[in-house]
């Protein structure tokens, strides 16, 4: 999210709406407060990734430091990843 307009939110937003229709409850933490700081943002995402049953990333997540650890992490739990 970082170096994005707005932190990318909107585009957060739009795949959780994809996500709902196709019966998914999407977490994500686009919905967090500014201001919290790079490593807050991270473990928030972390822990949530520890409820979730899939991982499902944006276009272009290769390129953020944050996406691939959480995508290393989400792996290292055995999780599916859904494609929108």
């Amino acid at each position: 999210m970082t170096g994005y307009e707005n932190y990318n939110r909107e585009a957060f937003f739009e795949a959780a709406i994809k996500l709902k229709l196709r019966g998914a409850e999407p977490v994500h933490t686009a919905s967090l407060p500014d201001g919290l700081g790079y490593e807050v943002y991270l473990e928030k995402s972390l822990e949530a990734l520890d409820g979730c049953d899939a991982i499902c990333f944006l276009r272009g997540w290769e390129e953020s430091k944050g996406a691939l650890m959480e995508y290393g992490y989400a792996k290292s739990r055995g999780l599916p990843e859904i494609k929108l």
